[in-house]
């Protein structure tokens, strides 16, 4: 007899697995667009940049992997009936929708946290980029859905520029 998802022990693959931290390289982007701004600035500290970016770009890979998460479980209706997503995680029941949420938070706390070491304006422009998520996923607005606007709010997620500009600030 297969044990039903209530029965199921925790799988902590299948958590970690939402948050899709084989998406965190595409984070790396963030670094051209630092060079760039560093044209803008002067006397900068190198060693203090590094840690900087170090923070920064782990931050930045939190709140992506919270908005990951959110995604996962919003869609997890939709992909029950879909040939290959329905055995992702979530609509499969390894991960309770209540886990995935708490996780959702907890990614979105811990990035927030290291975002704010950094300062106010890198914290602002990941919490941007965490509400476009939001935006993006979430009813009733819930732009994925919506022609075009859908390409607005998720081409928002990836606004490096704005990311290297509020690290070095």
């Amino acid at each position: 007899m297969v044990a039903s998802a209530q029965e199921r022990s925790f799988d902590w693959r299948a958590q970690v697995a939402i948050a899709r931290p084989d998406y965190w390289f595409k984070n790396v982007f963030v670094i051209p667009g630092i060079v760039i701004a560093l044209g803008t600035v002067t006397g900068v500290d190198a060693r203090d940049l590094a840690v900087r970016i170090v923070i920064g770009i782990a931050a930045t890979c939190l709140i992506a992997s919270s908005n990951y998460t959110l995604n996962e479980v919003l869609d997890a209706p939709f992909d029950r009936h879909h040939p290959e997503k329905q055995y992702r995680a979530v609509p499969s029941g390894r991960v309770r929708p209540a886990a995935a949420y708490a996780q959702w938070l907890l990614l979105f706390i811990a990035g927030m946290g290291l975002a704010l070491t950094i300062g106010i304006p890198f914290a602002l422009s990941l919490l941007a980029l965490w509400l476009m998520a939001v935006v993006y996923n979430v009813p009733p607005l819930r732009a994925k859905d919506q022609p075009y606007i859908d390409v607005l709010t998720s081409s928002g997620d990836s606004d490096d520029a704005a990311l290297a500009a509020a690290l070095l600030a």
